[in-house]
């Protein structure tokens, strides 16, 4: 769970860009919710999943963060948990910086499909969506 001070509109795109990895790179997701302390995407990646694909699926939940607020970007993206997590799973700086520009890449590719997501988690009962439902938007915006 997330708790860095983010705007909900932040915390939403947080999670629907981890949401959208996910299934880009093959995952099961089970739900994405978000709270007043921040939000959580559960899914279970495929048994080839590594340790690179991890690491772009985490980096890109900041760098979607920081693409609404529009400051402070690379303090907000150095100072969240993902990031830290993203640092244990690489093996050096190099390969730290290629999943960035993987995970930015991502975000490029996808950004109308991880607005229409957390439009919909902003507005579904509880702030919560299956994994059926994200992947239903998903499907309708490609």
């Amino acid at each position: 769970m997330q708790t860095t001070r983010r705007t909900p509109k932040a915390t939403a795109c947080h999670e629907a860009a981890h949401a959208v990895a996910a299934l880009h790179f093959g995952a099961r997701l089970d739900k994405i919710q978000i709270d007043t302390r921040g939000g959580q995407c559960d899914f279970s990646a495929p048994s080839w999943w590594t340790d690179r694909t991890d690491a772009v699926a985490l980096l890109v939940g900041p760098l979607a963060s920081v693409r609404v607020l529009k400051k402070n970007r690379l303090a907000r993206i150095l100072l969240s948990q993902d990031y830290e997590i993203a640092c244990e799973l690489c093996r050096d700086d190099q390969e730290l910086w290629a999943a960035m520009d993987d995970a930015r890449a991502l975000l490029r590719e996808f950004w109308p499909q991880i607005q229409q997501i957390a439009s919909a988690l902003l507005e579904a009962p509880g702030q919560e969506l299956s994994g059926d439902e994200v992947m239903s938007i998903f499907s309708r915006c490609r």
